[in-house]
């Protein structure tokens, strides 16, 4: 992968988690993924919809509070022409409403595709 594409990954990857975090307007975070189709999945959990992800994303701000994402390793990977894939290895803490700590290590793999608008999240898969 070139180095301006890496750059362009790193920023993304980056903004996003820090929009994420700060409890940004939906529409803010809805911006990252592709419009023409996207999914995000963990497991059980398929959000394939920018209406299911406001639903989830609004979830999260109820359930849980001081949360931060923090990518202790990130690999950029060229798949085609058109689509890179980010590998984020990420250390996941907050708290409960109920103040029970939370602390999640996973990685995080999102399949981005090239628009003219910039890259944009396609497939955001959650493995823990």
């Amino acid at each position: 992968m070139n180095m301006h594409l890496q750059g362009q990954v790193n920023k993304i990857v980056v903004d996003y988690y820090k929009l994420l975090d700060e409890r940004a307007p939906v529409e803010q975070l809805q911006s990252f993924f592709y419009k023409d189709g996207f999914e995000i999945n963990k497991g059980d959990l398929i959000i394939s919809s920018l209406d299911e992800y406001a639903n989830w994303y609004d979830q999260n701000k109820i359930n849980f509070f001081d949360c931060r994402h923090n990518v202790e390793r990130l690999d950029a990977i060229q798949l085609d022409d058109n689509i890179c894939q980010a590998v984020i290895w990420m250390n996941y803490k907050a708290k409960t409403k109920n103040y029970e700590k939370v602390v999640i290590n996973g990685i995080v793999k999102w399949n981005m595709i090239k628009t003219p608008d910039g890259l944009k999240i396609k497939e955001y898969f959650i493995e823990i």
